[in-house]
């Protein structure tokens, strides 16, 4: 006497609840990443004379291995300057960062205890 047990449709059912779980987690980053950017481009605390380092603010989401990182950037040689020079005072992408983080992981969390 002994128990059978069919675990194929279990782990079938896991790993498509694995794709679903990385999908919306991808599309959750993408969505966080394209926020970030819209308000570090909107709340930049430096008048723009040259049409260059505004457009340039990228925000998105990058896959490495399992984890899903979000990004804000800025892709300009000077950039570096309006971050870190003048004692921070034209820097936009940490403080957007910082003024977000809370709201992201919470809403991460959200998606992760479904």
């Amino acid at each position: 006497m002994g128990l059978k047990l069919d675990t194929s449709g279990l782990l079938k059912g896991l790993g498509e609840a694995d794709i679903k779980m990385k999908a919306a987690v991808g599309v959750y980053c993408d969505a966080a990443g394209k926020k970030l950017e819209r308000e570090a481009k909107a709340n930049r605390p430096w008048t723009d004379r040259q049409p260059l380092a505004r457009p340039t603010i990228k925000g998105g989401k990058e896959w490495q291995g399992s984890k899903c990182r979000v990004f804000v950037s800025g892709n300009t040689d000077y950039f570096e300057y309006l971050e870190f020079a003048h004692e921070k005072k034209y820097a936009i992408l940490w403080p957007t960062i910082q003024a977000n983080s809370k709201k992201m992981l919470e809403g991460m969390h959200k998606i992760l205890e479904k």
